[in-house]
């Protein structure tokens, strides 16, 4: 396989990608819906102005392979902390199954740890425990994780997450992640 096979073009997601954007995030939660914290039901039931207020307010990149389909999504959001900090949260990461395995999940992430870095010194996601592949990624990228909760955990982290995080100042670009 060529390289160029394996990676795709990255572009922020609009009010015209509503259509693809919503059908890959219902597969993913119906694949997943632990990772995504809502039922299948639930994310069905959506409206598509749900996902229009998604596509607005947060910045939702979309991977698009030579043929022009959406194969995976990662969203970006900005929060501020109790310390009046802000810190971006990345969430939503799913690649379809031919996707996977390619390259292009680390591709995704290196776009959205770019922008994020753009908008804040402090990046931060939640991933299940049980989900050792993205995690295994995440490290790859230099986040560390950060809290941690059992499955029969409580308190302010959902059962069975691992809280991750990434600064800026502690990123390397050796890592080969970020430009």
């Amino acid at each position: 396989m060529q390289a160029t096979e394996t990676l795709f073009e990255i572009r922020r997601l609009g009010y015209r990608h509503l259509p693809s954007n919503r059908d890959i995030r219902q597969e993913a939660v119906m694949e997943c819906p632990e990772e995504f914290g809502i039922a299948a039901e639930q994310e069905f039931a959506r409206s598509d102005q749900w996902y229009l207020n998604r596509l607005s307010t947060s910045l939702v990149l979309g991977g698009f392979d030579h043929g022009g389909w959406l194969s995976g999504t990662v969203a970006l959001d900005l929060r501020q902390t109790t310390a009046g900090n802000e810190v971006a949260v990345l969430s939503g990461m799913y690649l379809r199954t031919h996707a996977r395995r390619s390259g292009r999940s680390r591709q995704l992430l290196q776009a959205a740890i770019f922008h994020a870095f753009e908008r804040s010194p402090t990046i931060v996601l939640a991933v299940t425990f049980s989900n050792r592949r993205a995690r295994l990624l995440y490290l790859a990228a230099g986040f560390r994780e950060w809290k941690a909760g059992p499955p029969e955990a409580g308190g302010d982290i959902s059962a069975g997450e691992v809280l991750m995080r990434l600064d800026q100042e502690d990123h390397s670009s050796t890592n080969g992640f970020c430009p």
